[in-house]
């Protein structure tokens, strides 16, 4: 991603978070809340990301008037060993850990407000990150994800594989024991969409590993 489509991008996510609550950012965090029951656990995990994935990214672009923005994936396969070391948690990204306080931002502008918590309640207030230690030493590697891809013959066995294991580590490792990422109003922080971007990334790639047999394969 080249610095002018990095700034385009966080351009447009200020642009989102703006004006009266709940705006177009909050409701992301919303619908995710409301539906957690039904996405998380069953089939429905993969294709309801992917679709919420593409709607975020047709916002991003719509309110920016420029249809070549783009969610970019954070492959945290390749930062396995040292994940606070992958340049997403400076502050020319996403920045880094806020310690159960108020997480600022700079490439946002500072401190991120949202508005919906895990528990489907409206409350005003700034983004929580509190890094768990022990999830950011157990983030899968690129080969742990392909022993995944191994074991997995169908999509009952490899949908709840990723969701349970790394895609859950990664939510657990960035949002802790009081942290947005860390419950299901995870959508209020951004690594949200960098994260899943490549969970997204991680189910395509697995279906083309035998797309003939994969393609249209969903159970669960």
């Amino acid at each position: 991603m080249t610095t002018t489509e990095r700034t385009k991008y966080f351009n447009a996510v200020k642009l989102l978070n703006t004006g009266t609550r709940p705006n177009q950012f909050d409701r992301f965090a919303q619908v995710h809340v409301y539906f957690a029951g039904q996405i998380h656990g069953y089939a429905p995990f993969f294709p309801f990301h992917r679709q919420f994935l593409r709607d975020w990214e047709q916002t991003l672009q719509r309110v920016a008037n420029d249809n070549t923005i783009y969610q970019p994936f954070w492959d945290w396969a390749l930062d396995a060993s040292n994940p606070q070391g992958s340049p997403i948690f400076t502050s020319n990204w996403l920045s880094g850990n806020s310690n159960g306080g108020c997480a600022s931002i700079p490439s946002l502008g500072g401190q991120w407000q949202v508005l919906w918590n895990g528990n489907y309640q409206q409350q005003l207030r700034c983004l929580v990150r509190n890094f768990n230690q022990a999830a950011m030493n157990a983030y899968y590697s690129q080969s742990a994800l392909q022993t995944i891809f191994s074991n997995s013959g169908n999509f009952g066995a490899f949908s709840p594989a990723i969701e349970g294991g790394p895609h859950g580590n990664v939510h657990v490792s960035i949002g802790g024991s009081n942290g947005d990422m860390g419950n299901m109003a995870s959508p209020n922080d951004p690594f949200f969409w960098f994260h899943h971007a490549f969970i997204d990334k991680l189910w395509n790639d697995w279906m083309n590993q035998n797309i003939g047999a994969r393609q249209w394969d969903y159970s669960g």
